[in-house]
């Protein structure tokens, strides 16, 4: 194998890139390492990773993200204008810009019927932390999030810190052996299909290594161009055989963009003593 067509060699030319080289080396790597072997030239390994890579990540950044100006504009607006100047930061992303038409509803069905956490853990959170300020959560109540964006990340923690709440970001590959936060509440929104493009079983691995009395799992109902398709049912289908059900109880709920999963932990049984 010629030095051109080594996943090493591929993963630093992608990583030159603009849109990419924000991305942690890690999951760069691992789609070198699937996607370079296929490939007969350099320019096919070049775009084959970068495809898996925009399937994953960059079909949702589809728009500039001045995280500098962002923050600045939410230091200077006045506590109640914050949640306003949320709502426009979370039009950048596609996945949380379909959110926005529902979000109370939608985080009022997230956190329903449970005791105030104390702590919350958004799993490959893109934007969705700037959500925060409609989430009914007590102020106290900590923030963990992760993703594979750099810059979302350091913004993420910054704008919550400015806005007041506890907050922890870092850097996190769900498909590698990353230690998952512990926490009340998991939130896996959105994140399985994109994971899915690199390992098919990601799911149930991720529900077999989350510890959370409460996981939700959501997936997309609509496409990124606006098909239907059949997902509703596709993935209700699949994501009800793919969670050990001697492990959660499940609860559903459809909104007019993504399902929803409520993951309650099952306690154990205790035995009987003789």
């Amino acid at each position: 194998m010629s030095k051109r067509l080594k996943p090493a060699y591929i993963a630093e030319k992608v990583m030159e890139g603009r849109k990419y080289a924000p991305i942690l080396r890690d999951l760069v790597t691992a789609a070198s390492i699937m996607e370079t072997p296929k490939a007969k030239k350099e320019s096919e390994a070049l775009k084959r990773v970068k495809t898996m890579l925009h399937q994953m990540v960059g079909a949702y950044l589809d728009t500039e993200m001045p995280f500098a100006d962002w923050l600045v504009r939410l230091e200077q607006a006045k506590p109640a204008e914050r949640g306003a100047v949320c709502r426009e930061i979370l039009q950048h992303h596609a996945s949380t810009r379909e959110r926005l038409l529902g979000i109370d509803e939608f985080f009022a069905a997230v956190f329903a019927g449970i005791p105030a956490p104390s702590s919350v853990a958004d799993l490959a959170c893109g934007l969705n932390p700037l959500a925060r300020p409609f989430m009914p959560l007590p102020a106290q109540t900590l923030y963990l999030a992760c993703d594979v964006h750099r810059p979302i990340v350091s913004f993420v923690e910054a704008a919550l810190k400015l806005m007041g709440f506890p907050v922890h970001a870092s850097l996190c590959n769900l498909g590698s052996d990353v230690v998952i936060p512990s926490a009340d509440v998991v939130l896996l929104l959105k994140a399985i299909p994109c994971l899915e493009r690199m390992n098919k079983d990601i799911g149930r691995q991720l529900l077999s290594r989350i510890d959370a009395p409460l996981v939700v799992v959501t997936y997309p109902t609509t496409a990124l161009g606006g098909s239907r398709r059949g997902m509703t049912r596709f993935y209700e289908d699949r994501f009800l055989k793919m969670v050990p059900l001697d492990r959660y109880e499940v609860e559903t709920r459809h909104f007019e963009r993504e399902l929803m999963f409520r993951l309650f932990r099952r306690q154990p049984k205790c035995e009987g003593t003789a």
